[in-house]
């Protein structure tokens, strides 16, 4: 989401800053494929709510739309 909404102008360019944020779900994820199943779960579950925070603190600076969030609290 983040990465099309810096190659929209959304809120003005931040550069990689916002690529960066877009990307960090997969690089946080692929590396827990490969470990024991409750340390991947815990490290996902630790990851998301961090990308979670790092997401509403983006949307509250006005990088994103506020929709968001509101759905990845429901997951």
């Amino acid at each position: 989401m983040h990465w099309g909404m810096e190659i929209a102008g959304y809120g003005g360019h931040k550069g990689y800053q916002r690529l960066a944020l877009g990307a960090a779900p997969m690089l946080l994820a692929w590396p827990t494929l490969g470990m024991q199943p409750m340390t991947a779960l815990v490290l996902q579950w630790v990851g998301f709510a961090g990308l979670w925070y790092l997401d509403s603190k983006a949307t509250m600076s006005g990088w994103g739309e506020h929709f968001g969030n509101a759905g990845k609290l429901g997951i």
